[in-house]
């Protein structure tokens, strides 16, 4: 496979190229569908609002015209449309179908490629991943187990093992990272469930998965013209990486905005500190989107000098649930949490002007928890999970505080309540300036 240079002292993840991404959706063509993009509404939205930029400087934010975090806010005032890719309409409801179906194509060429399938694989993963690696290992008459954090609710559990999942094993969400972290079962895990010890460990942060997340990009390049931004969610970081990768070589100036929740923001925290570390990690509705940290491997791609991902945004569980009511309410979408978080970064107002596109990476919300949502309801969040090791942020750097949709960062105070009130109230008032009219296809590029 051929990667794109690695600038850092440190070897990170290796990263495809855009022919190795073009080729692996050559080869996975036949296995997941090609979605749709479509346009939100039938005009452009006009916005006021301010956002940040992500500094290549020490880790802090800055403006296009400054790098200091005191001048970090530029206002944006202008015009905005806004196109979603569908990834929910994907196999298995998410874009992940994509990177497990790359993965085990490659894993079917390597050498030792049938002895791998033969043990059976087995990967950590909060739902998507594992339901869609299950599905394909089915059809292929393979074991596979899924190991998934203790706090994961009943519904993707039984995603996963509808999908042909042979086990589901729920471990303590510290033992859960440490799996993701090393790429491989920790000891501790592997030590107490003996029957997946020797499985072929998959990784989502492998070359191969974010060939496949990667080739989500390729087609949004191939069908939409003239592109600003495209706004994709941040949870391992392979999906932002993969994008930015087709970005960079597809389409100068396009910025990748990566975004997370307020309830576990470890990218945003390792770009203010400069480096990653461990954090607190508090479980909710959209629990696909973070963990403890930035994983440095993809943290060394994105803060080497490749670019990658040029702007963070972090939103609030009620601007992510008022994203999904806009779907649904005014074009029939379904998106699950992790799935409209584009949107809601696009709706606060932290994506930028211009011709903008959203992934929605999935739609697999549960029916009762989408029809509380639908009425003005918010499921709530658990109770946080601090970091088991090292989880200081370095010395005399604070911990970032959440970022408001007007990307300041602000002090929890007795006005709390009232600012979220307000932050909501604006957050809606965008998305009510948005046709209500179905979300219409957008017209064929000329080639």
């Amino acid at each position: 496979m051929e990667t794109t240079k690695i600038c850092n002292k440190r070897p990170g993840v290796q990263l495809p190229s855009l022919n190795d991404v073009q080729a692996c959706g050559r080869r996975i063509a036949g296995v997941v569908k090609r979605t749709p993009v479509v346009r939100l509404g039938t005009h452009l939205v006009k916005l006021n609002h301010q956002s940040v930029r992500v500094s290549r400087q020490k880790g802090s934010e800055c403006s296009s015209d400054s790098a200091s975090v005191s001048d970090s806010i530029r206002d944006v005032s202008g015009e905005i449309e806004v196109f979603l890719k569908l990834e929910n309409e994907q196999h298995c409801g998410s874009v992940k179908s994509r990177s497990a179906a790359s993965y085990l194509s490659a894993l079917e060429q390597r050498a030792d490629g049938d002895d791998a399938l033969r043990r059976g694989v087995v990967t950590a993963s909060t739902g998507n991943f594992g339901q869609s690696l299950a599905w394909l290992t089915k059809k292929k008459n393979i074991r596979c187990a899924v190991v998934v954090p203790d706090f994961t609710d009943a519904y993707r559990r039984a995603l996963i093992k509808s999908a042909g999942a042979d086990l589901v094993i729920d471990v303590p969400f510290h033992e859960w990272w440490q799996c993701v972290e090393l790429a491989t079962l920790c000891p501790s895990v592997a030590a107490r469930h003996p029957e997946i010890a020797d499985m072929h460990f998959v990784s989502q942060v492998s070359p191969e998965c974010i060939a496949g997340d990667a080739t989500v990009a390729d087609e949004i390049f191939a069908d939409v013209n003239n592109i600003d931004a495209v706004v994709v969610p941040y949870g391992f970081g392979s999906f932002s990486c993969g994008t930015g990768v087709v970005a960079k070589q597809r389409s100068r100036g396009t910025r990748v905005v990566a975004v997370e929740i307020e309830t576990s923001s470890p990218f945003r925290n390792a770009l203010v500190a400069g480096k990653p570390y461990r954090c607190t990690h508090t479980p909710s509705f959209v629990s696909q989107l973070g963990g403890q940290m930035a994983l440095p491997t993809i943290w060394d791609q994105i803060n080497s000098e490749n670019g990658l991902i040029t702007d963070s945004a972090v939103v609030q569980l009620e601007q992510v649930a008022e994203a999904m009511r806009v779907l649904k309410r005014n074009h029939d979408i379904v998106a699950e949490g992790s799935g409209a978080a584009s949107l809601a970064a696009v709706l606060s107002g932290q994506a930028g002007r211009g011709r903008v596109v959203c992934v929605i990476t999935g739609g697999n919300v549960e029916r009762d928890m989408m029809a509380d949502i639908m009425t003005g309801g918010l499921p709530p969040a658990g109770l946080p999970i601090p970091p088991a090791i090292g989880g200081l942020p370095p010395a005399g750097m604070p911990i970032p505080h959440v970022m408001s949709s007007s990307a300041l960062i602000w002090e929890p105070s007795e006005d709390t309540d009232d600012r979220n009130k307000a932050m909501t109230s604006a957050t809606s008032q965008t998305a009510a300036s948005i046709s209500s009219n179905n979300a219409q296809p957008v017209p064929e590029v000329a080639s």
